[in-house]
């Protein structure tokens, strides 16, 4: 993510279209940086994994 707070806008607008994201910032990673941490189990149906990944993708875009 560009900024923190673009991290933090994106992890807000996936919770509200049910997913759930972590996010880290600085000083987690360096100055300049900050990550979405996404975490899957096995039993995710492939549905819902496409819809994760799909609604992750158009968040990152929209919140750089």
């Amino acid at each position: 993510m560009s900024s923190p707070r673009a991290a933090v806008d994106a992890q807000a607008a996936a919770l509200a279209e049910g997913l759930r994201v972590g996010c880290f910032r600085p000083p987690s990673v360096p100055d300049g940086i900050s990550r979405l941490r996404i975490t899957a189990s096995a039993g995710v149906p492939e549905a819902d994994w496409g819809r994760a990944v799909e609604t992750l993708a158009r968040l990152v875009k929209e919140h750089q």
